[in-house]
């Protein structure tokens, strides 16, 4: 009786773990996912449409930065870590991993995220 008790226990934990993640994890992590595909495969375009606000307002230049900051020159590939989102109610910050041609070592870098309009926003500059 007792194991499954216990049993029963574990299963509803990760029951409501996985809700938790799927529901205040993954939605910040798919925005980043999807603003850091396009700035790899460089859909500018693409990119600026998933800014928040504040980036949106001087989008040539923030994607810019963005190049400049994680050294996009060498960029091999850039992705979002799924665990590395770190939420707080219409903020997020998602880690992401660049990694680099010729054996230059990777980075890992933070990824501001706003929630603006029922969608997750790329905030690169900090805003």
């Amino acid at each position: 009786m007792i194991l499954l008790v216990s049993l029963g226990v574990i299963v509803a934990l990760a029951i409501a773990g996985t809700v938790l993640f799927v529901t205040r994890t993954l939605p910040p992590y798919n925005g980043a996912k999807d603003f850091l595909n396009d700035v790899a495969q460089r859909q500018q375009t693409s990119a600026a449409g998933r800014l928040c606000a504040l980036d949106a307002a001087h989008p040539t230049i923030t994607l810019q930065d963005v190049d400049q900051s994680i050294d996009r020159t060498d960029a091999k590939t850039l992705s979002a870590n799924p665990l590395g989102v770190d939420r707080s109610g219409s903020t997020a910050t998602v880690n992401f991993t660049v990694t680099y041609n010729g054996g230059k070592a990777g980075k890992t870098f933070a990824l501001p995220m706003a929630l603006e309009g029922g969608s997750w926003k790329a905030c690169p500059s900090g805003n």
